[in-house]
């Protein structure tokens, strides 16, 4: 049985079931209190170390575990580990999965703290500290603080596998988050047993009050890379001036001053205009128009470039917005793809084909909305009128994590108007 597996057997059944966990630590202690054998009483302490990163004791038992990890903090490097990891979980709560592999295999180190990789939209890595303990909400601030933005509210972890991207709230455990939706990709794609690589990505996810050019490491590092890819993707609509312009920007902030490259602009003509709007000139009238407007018109070069592209895009009510592809009828008896926008006031719905916008709610006109079995129902009201909107989706669980990160978001902003007044 593979280490993993023997992890889960043990600790994965009884969570959320106070008899079973009072089972488990209890069983733990007597191994180490009448084991002979060093090794079997060395791996029972790295069970007591699991253990106490996953969940308290129930009050039944709490005092006698307190006690044992006390009486040993002197002598046992590994007990005054657990005790202070019991002291977290109690203040903390509960997990809901069974350890990481990082986790185990931090034990079986004897590595107290876990480095894990965290990615950027600019294409970094950073590793950050986590240990079992840490929440998405403290990693966050963590990461906030340590590359330097200058207002940390509206960022967020996300987790990457395959082609499917999962947002985190803010108030699960850092390990559950992953353990979570490494269950929910197994349960819709398969491959229970395989190893599942995986990448944890730090973005802006809440668009609030987000005004290009007032936070330069955001702009540079988050915004700019996360409007670039929907501006090539046809979200922000624009006239084919405005595309030569933008072009032009998006050159100068990857080359700056160098002009080498232009040569091969038809070569990346799909990562400097929005691909639906290529087809409008040949190749050679594209690299034409766009090496004149870099004479004539581009003075910002480098992450002054990144600004102004950023500054350009927030003209349009699509800036900031999030896109889901979603399925539904509530325009005539067939299904249709439309795609549904999540914008810092409120929804849209938008015709996938030439954008043009179908509805649109504000937030406050949003009563309620559940998700799961890849649907979410929202039910708006709007004039005393109730409106129920259901879509198929298979981002039914990120639709419903934006929603719920829109509208606590709107609701602390009117709290605090609230307080000023």
């Amino acid at each position: 049985m593979s280490e993993m597996k023997l992890t889960d057997s043990i600790f994965g059944r009884p969570l959320g079931n106070r008899v079973s966990e009072e089972h488990v630590y209890r069983e733990i202690i007597k191994h180490i209190e009448t084991e002979e054998n060093d090794t079997t009483v060395e791996r029972s302490w790295e069970l007591m170390w699991l253990i106490t990163g996953l969940y308290s004791c129930s009050d039944n038992i709490k005092d006698e575990v307190i006690n044992f990890l006390r009486a040993r903090t002197d002598s046992n490097l590994l007990a005054k580990q657990c005790y202070m990891r019991l002291v977290k979980m109690i203040t903390h709560g509960r997990r809901t999965y069974p350890p990481h592999i990082a986790e185990v295999q931090a034990i079986q180190t004897r590595m107290d703290l876990i480095n894990h990789k965290v990615f950027f939209p600019d294409g970094s890595c950073q590793s950050f500290e986590v240990e079992s303990a840490t929440t998405a909400r403290h990693l966050i601030s963590v990461i906030t603080e340590n590359i330097g933005l200058k207002y940390p509210s509206g960022c967020g972890l996300f987790f990457k596998i395959g082609d499917k991207v999962f947002g985190a709230a803010e108030e699960y455990f850092f390990f559950d988050f992953i353990q979570h939706f490494i269950e929910v990709w197994r349960r819709s794609e398969g491959g229970d047993g395989i190893a599942i690589n995986y990448q944890v990505f730090f973005l802006r996810k809440v668009w609030i009050n987000v005004i290009p050019g007032e936070d330069r490491v955001a702009d540079c590092r988050l915004h700019y890379y996360q409007e670039l890819s929907k501006y090539l993707r046809g979200y922000h609509r624009c006239t084919e001036m405005e595309s030569i312009l933008l072009a032009t920007l998006i050159l100068r902030a990857e080359f700056g001053e160098d002009t080498e490259h232009l040569s091969e602009i038809p070569d990346m003509l799909n990562k400097l205009v929005p691909h639906e709007m290529i087809s409008l000139k040949s190749v050679d009238e594209w690299q034409q128009v766009i090496e004149k407007a870099l004479s004539e018109n581009v003075t910002s070069f480098g992450d002054d470039a990144k600004i102004e592209f950023l500054k350009e895009i927030s003209q349009r009510p699509t800036f900031g917005t999030a896109f889901f592809s979603v399925k539904t009828n509530l325009f005539g008896e067939q299904p249709e793809t439309l795609l549904l926008a999540i914008q810092k006031d409120g929804l849209a719905l938008i015709n996938a084909a030439d954008k043009t916008v179908i509805e649109r709610y504000n937030f406050s006109e949003v009563e309620k909305w559940t998700s799961g079995e890849k649907k979410i129902m929202i039910e708006v009201k709007v004039n005393e009128e109730r409106k129920k909107l259901e879509f198929e989706t298979s981002l039914d669980y990120q639709i419903d994590d934006f929603l719920t990160s829109y509208i606590s978001a709107h609701g602390s902003e009117n709290r605090e108007v609230s307080d000023d007044i």
